[in-house]
């Protein structure tokens, strides 16, 4: 089945002899077998099992669950400004900072929990206090709970 907005139920029963999946995109709570009809559930265990092997957006492209920590920037060189795009496998703690060849922070773009999932920081080339920066090479880090990545990015005036 593929729904694009709305509710639905899936409702599932397990009887000696029958077994059923159903679905019903009513919003009345019952579940459907094929022994009666739709009925309400009451009482008994319930268990639906999915098995997923891809996911595909909105337009019918392929893509791959999150899995691990990934981030990237585009452009790279940039100027005026870089996209940092990070890819959240597990809800927790994100810190994304970046800093100067010295090793000096230069801005903190995030530090808060974020959940599962794709996050874009835009970088406006400005530091803690909104002063433009010099061109040059830079760094992002990128902390976790579970890992840390650093990148390197240019910007050319």
């Amino acid at each position: 089945f593929y729904f694009t907005e709305g509710s639905f139920y899936i409702g599932v029963l397990e009887a000696v002899g029958s077994s059923a999946i159903g679905l019903d995109n009513s919003t009345n709570g019952n579940s459907y077998n094929d022994i009666g009809g739709w009925h309400v559930l009451t009482d008994g265990t319930l268990m639906i099992r999915a098995i997923v092997d891809r996911f595909t957006s909105e337009n019918g492209q392929e893509i791959e669950p999150v899995t691990q920590l990934s981030v990237n920037n585009y452009p790279n060189p940039f100027n005026p400004t870089t996209n940092i795009v990070l890819n959240i496998p597990k809800e927790g703690k994100v810190n994304v900072t970046v800093y100067n060849l010295k090793g000096q922070t230069v801005n903190t773009l995030l530090n808060e929990v974020l959940p599962i999932g794709q996050r874009t920081l835009v970088w406006n080339g400005t530091d803690h206090k909104g002063n433009q920066v010099s061109s040059g090479v830079y760094f992002y880090r990128v902390e976790t709970n579970e890992k840390t990545i650093n990148k390197k990015m240019i910007l050319l005036k």
